[in-house]
């Protein structure tokens, strides 16, 4: 079973942590929130991350974006990560 490492919430008070993260690979913001560009080599999934999502790092070292509904299922439900 894959476990969550790490997750950060994608808001403007976050950007430093953000670009901090290997998976970054540019943060814009383009007036109506934030818009993260993730690296296609550590990243399953969607490789574009908007504000009021999620970016989560599992166990074997990948990322993946996260929307609040999805996260809030992971969070509260462990094993939903099993489907992914």
């Amino acid at each position: 079973m894959v476990k969550v490492i790490d997750s950060i919430h994608v808001t403007k008070a976050n950007t430093d942590r953000l670009l901090a993260l290997p998976c970054v690979v540019a943060v814009a913001d383009h007036g109506d929130g934030l818009v993260v560009a993730l690296s296609k080599d550590l990243t399953n999934g969607s490789l574009r991350a908007n504000a009021g999502d999620y970016i989560v790092q599992f166990s074997n070292g990948m990322w993946q974006r996260f929307g609040i509904e999805a996260y809030a299922r992971l969070v509260k439900n462990p094993n939903y990560i099993r489907a992914l």
